[in-house]
Order: C-alpha cells, then structure tokens, then sequence
C-alpha cells in the first residue's frame, strides 16, 4: 500500500512539474527567430528541440513541429525536416491501403512520365505569368524553380516574386545581387538563397509581394486569409503589369497561393489575380505529389507512380498533349512529382542544381561533435550573409560529407563557428 502511495505521488508530481514547465513555455517561432538573429541556425534549432519533449504536451505542438521542420531545412537536415512537418496534426494523411489499384491503372492509364523542366518551359510559351509553388520545409521545391530561370528569361520573362522576401530590402537586394538575412523569412535557406542570386545574376528583377497590412477582423474564418491572397494579388499586378504591360513573370509562392480554383469562402491568390488583371497564369503544382517521411503521409497515387517508374528527376505524367492533374484539373495547370531522395546524409537532387560540384569535407577539420559546417561566398561575406551550404556531421562515426558548391565561387568556411580558408 505504502508502496502504491508513493507511486501515485510521485506520479501526481511528475504531471504537476510537467504541467508548470509546458504553462511557462514560449512559441517557438519567438524563441528560434531571437535566437537565429542572435547566435545563428544551429543554436536557433537547439533552442526549440531541447524542449521538445514540453513542446508536444502543449497547445504550441503545431507550432513547435513546424518550426523545428523548418530550421532543419535550414541546416540540411532534410529528411528530419519532413519527418517533423509530417507529425503536424493538421498534415494530409491520405494514403489508404485498400485503394484498388486497378482504379489507380485507370486513373493514369496511358499518361507517361517526362521531364518537368523541359516540358514546363515548352507550356510557357502561351503564358505570361507562371505561378510555381512550394512547401516551405523542403528546399527540394526551389531546385526546380532555379531549373527553369534561364530557359524563361530567354523567352522574355523579366520579374521574379518571391512570396518570401521583405518589402524593405527590395531596392537593395537588386542592386547588391544576393540576399542577406534581413532579405525574407525563408530566404535564409542556402538552396532559396541562391534561387534568389541566380535570378538576379540571369538580370531579373526581384520583386516582393506579400501582403503585410495587419487584420483584425474575425467576422469570417477565412476574412484575413482572403486579404491577405488579395493584397499579394493586387501587388504582383502593381509591380509588373501595371507598370509594363508587356511583362512576363515567374512567381515562387508556397502552397494554396497558386490554386486557381479554391472555393466558396476561400479566394486563392491566383484565382484574384486572374479577376483582376485579366492574365491567366500558367499554375505548377509541386505540393501535392511528393515524398513524404512514410507513405502513410503520401499521396498514393505519388506512391504508386515512383513505385513504377522510379525517376530520378522531376516529371510530369502526359499523354500526347494531355497533362494528367487527376482530380485537380481546375486547380492547377500541372501536377509534378518531385522524385524520392536519397536517405544518405546529402540528396541527390542538391548535386543536380546547375554548375554544382561535389566538394567532399574531411570531418578530421572538426574538433568537437556535433560538427557544423558552412560555406561562404567570399565575396559576400559579412554578419548578415547566407551560407550557401552547410550540414551537421553528428558523430565523428559519421563518414565524410559532400558539400554542394557553384564553381563560379571563391569560398570560405566555418566549422563550429571557427572560419576556415581551405580548398
């Protein structure tokens, strides 16, 4: 009995400490960014994950998991990234084993698979707006963007918005020609980073478009959301087209932005942007075929269709002109399916970016464990700057890492925050 007492006590304990340290805790979107602009990506991670454990027991477990999501993108830790945004209570499960799969041979049936890149810039030819988008945890999204910036400024196109960048750092940013960490809140990606540099390197003009006024008005769930699709809206049109009416522009948006449909209460951007200007915009879709850390998370026709052709690029699935977008044909304009990356420590679609080179790191440069790794421009060096690679090398088990360089570049490194200048 004594025994069963103390038990129950100690247990009544444990909730009451645990209950006082998940009362006491602060978003973790306050508590990373502080600590991003104070000691840098890796302690702006730590900060938050060190108190996971507190964070999945509170009312911020959303919050928490897609902000560590984030910050692991960030530091090149991909795969945990994913895992960590597929833990959000609000993400997509729609993987259903008992879907027939003859219905799933009907449903492609004589749709093949062909390069996305190459057969988006063909589509661009009858557009003058092309809306692309991502989800804000996987840098894998941006490489296709970066793949179409040259083949598209040859066809005339000349803005490039990102709905990541500061109205503020605008003017800047295109004369300076690379981001800092002030340019946008996802920016400070090294893979959005350099989509962001080449597209100013190519000539294009880089605007901003988010829509920043604040509202307070709750009168409908969906009333801030709406101005806030409208105002980037109405931005994108007072940036470009209202100023050159013969403009062209490549949009990098995240997620629903581009829907051109949405629905009764909701009024996607693109679906306004179209009312308003008059401009039918040409709308990629790269969220909802792609990999996921189970399949439980995936689509299963994404599932399916890597099981069957086990691509190592981006493609879409056509049949003669027909490009297959299943039941989202008036939705978006193309579906892509983004192909699985390698489970080893770096993707392979990293070292697919052009003019990329592998550079291997030794890991005997590491002192202390866990190991982090950057890489710098030279030439842009300064508190502010990006790094246009950078990795953690847990253990010195860990084999040796490759980094991701652009030959066109002179680098310098930081290891553990120690600046080194080797080749």
């Amino acid at each position: 009995m004594k025994y069963i007492m103390k038990t129950h006590i100690h247990q009544m304990l444990l909730a009451l400490i645990i209950s006082v340290a998940v009362a006491a805790l602060e978003n973790p979107w306050t508590i990373s960014y502080q600590s991003f602009h104070t000691d840098g990506y890796f302690s702006a991670l730590y900060s938050i994950d060190h108190l996971e454990s507190e964070y999945m027991l509170s009312s911020y477990k959303n919050d928490y998991l897609d902000a560590s999501a984030i910050f692991n993108s960030y530091i090149g830790n991909y795969q945990r990234g994913i895992q960590k945004f597929d833990l959000i209570s609000y993400s997509t499960n729609i993987y259903d084993p008992n879907y027939e799969h003859n219905f799933l041979t009907k449903e492609t049936e004589d749709f093949y698979p062909y390069p996305a890149t190459e057969e988006i810039i063909q589509l661009t030819n009858n557009f003058r707006a092309v809306f692309i988008n991502e989800a804000h945890h996987i840098p894998q999204h941006r490489a296709l963007t970066m793949s179409l910036l040259k083949a598209l400024y040859k066809k005339g196109f000349r803005y490039f918005a990102a709905e990541t960048l500061n109205l503020f750092d605008e003017k800047e940013l295109n004369n300076r020609k690379y981001p800092l960490k002030g340019t946008g809140f996802y920016s400070v990606e090294p893979v959005y980073a350099d989509l962001i540099r080449q597209a100013l390197k190519i000539g294009y003009t880089v605007i901003s478009y988010e829509h920043k006024l604040p509202c307070n008005d709750n009168s409908t769930p969906l009333k801030c959301q709406n101005e806030r699709e409208q105002g980037q809206a109405r931005n994108l049109l007072k940036k470009t087209f209202q100023i050159d009416p013969q403009a062209k522009i490549l949009v990098h948006a995240g997620y629903g932005h581009i829907n051109e449909k949405g629905d009764e209460e909701w009024i996607p951007m693109a679906r306004y942007f179209k009312r308003i200007s008059g401009i039918d915009p040409l709308t990629i879709d790269q969220v909802t075929m792609t990999e996921h850390s189970h399949q439980k998370f995936e689509n299963i026709i994404y599932t399916e269709i890597m099981k069957k052709y086990k691509t190592k690029e981006p493609i879409i699935l056509k049949r003669n002109k027909d490009i297959w977008t299943g039941d989202m044909k008036d939705n978006y304009d193309v579906l892509v399916f983004n192909p699985r990356t390698s489970k080893t420590s770096r993707p392979n679609w990293l070292f697919s970016i052009a003019n990329r080179v592998k550079k291997q790191f030794d890991k005997i440069h590491c002192e202390e464990f866990p190991c982090h790794v950057q890489a710098f421009i030279k030439s842009e060096m300064q508190d502010q700057s990006i790094p246009f690679d950078q990795f953690v090398i847990e253990n010195s088990d860990d084999k040796n890492y490759f980094l991701s360089l652009d030959k066109s570049y002179k680098y310098l490194f930081k290891v553990n925050n120690i600046i080194k200048d080797f080749d």
